[in-house]
């Protein structure tokens, strides 16, 4: 209670000293309304050119979050299952060429991952082995290139077993 009490104190002081200082400038020479006054443009062009510096950064500032939402909003999830019989709940999966695609990998049994391999046969990205029934990891990757990806487990030979899946990029 004591600090509003300073707060508006303090606030009365700056208003008078405020007023203090407008009376001072008010009684230097005042032009007649008549006479004309040269501008001093100084002043105004500073002030202009700091209001058009904000309102840039602030249009910059508004297109970036554009793009980071829209960025955001072009991420396509595909979630893809992994169970302990060594399979995948998902055989194929098609992708646009520049289409950017969160993987989300769900761990049903067994001890299992999920790796993206491009056409030259080059692990591209992945997940962690999961072995907790209920667990999830998952990473996104976009498809600059046209041609085929491929999705497997390679833990042991799970591959092998048929726990993999193709990804067609057109």
């Amino acid at each position: 209670m004591k600090s509003q009490y300073v707060l508006v104190g303090l606030l009365a002081l700056t208003v008078v000293a405020a007023g203090c200082l407008n009376g001072e400038a008010d009684i230097e020479e005042q032009p007649d309304e008549d006479s004309e006054v040269p501008e001093d443009d100084s002043d105004t062009e500073e002030e202009s050119e700091q209001v058009e510096e904000t309102e840039e950064e602030t249009d910059t500032t508004e297109e970036e979050t554009e793009e980071t939402s829209e960025s955001e909003d072009e991420v396509r999830q595909v979630e893809i299952t992994g169970f302990s019989d060594n399979s995948y709940d998902t055989e194929e999966v098609e992708v646009e060429q520049g289409e950017t695609v969160e993987f989300v990998y769900n761990h049903d049994g067994g001890q299992h991952d999920l790796v993206l391999e491009d056409g030259d046969g080059e692990r591209v990205e992945g997940t962690e082995v999961l072995s907790a029934s209920g667990d999830s990891d998952s990473f996104t990757y976009t498809f600059e290139e046209e041609g085929d990806y491929s999705f497997f487990c390679s833990v042991g030979s799970h591959r092998a077993q048929g726990m993999e899946g193709s990804i067609t990029v057109s």
